[in-house]
């Protein structure tokens, strides 16, 4: 069974579109975070591609994982921080609490990696997202914790995250 599932049911943010025929409720636009501000006369195919950008956002927002171990429990991809692995226990470090499962950080690599997971460890599989900076042997994470970087992973890890990055 495949660990990394999707649910739209209840979209964690709303994106608002913000649609003028005047560029003077541009900064009424920032003040809803609008995800875009379109002027009319619209053009189809820039609001499609608008359209299409947030929704892969929101789906990519939406994701999460599935582990039989902490059943009833929904852990959003973009609410993990790392995960880390301790004996035969992997501990989950989310913005808000630390979860424990029995799945190998082998699993965890091959359902997360395609979702900017890289692993800068042995012990570890780190989400991208979080990177603050990357040290000569540690990565900070933009909550100031700090996550060892091998020398074996090293520049694995890096061009892995100079690429997500760049495609952000």
């Amino acid at each position: 069974m495949k660990l990394l599932k999707l649910s739209l049911n209840k979209i964690k943010k709303q994106k608002i579109f913000y649609i003028s025929s005047s560029n003077a409720y541009l900064k009424e636009g920032y003040r809803v975070n609008a995800v875009r501000y379109i002027t009319k006369p619209i053009d189809k195919n820039e609001l499609f591609d608008d359209l299409n950008s947030v929704l892969k956002a929101i789906i990519n927002e939406n994701k999460y994982i599935f582990d039989e171990t902490i059943p009833t429990i929904k852990i959003y991809l973009s609410d993990i921080l790392f995960i880390e692995v301790i004996g035969r226990t992997s501990y989950i470090h989310t913005t808000t609490k630390i979860y424990t499962s029995k799945k190998p950080l082998k699993t965890w690599l091959n359902e997360l990696e395609k979702e900017h997971f890289y692993k800068s460890h042995n012990a570890y599989l780190v989400n991208a997202r979080y990177v603050y900076n990357i040290k000569f042997d540690k990565i900070i994470l933009k909550d100031k914790q700090e996550i060892p970087l091998s020398r074996t992973y090293k520049e694995s890890f890096k061009n892995h995250y100079y690429e997500y990055i760049g495609n952000l």
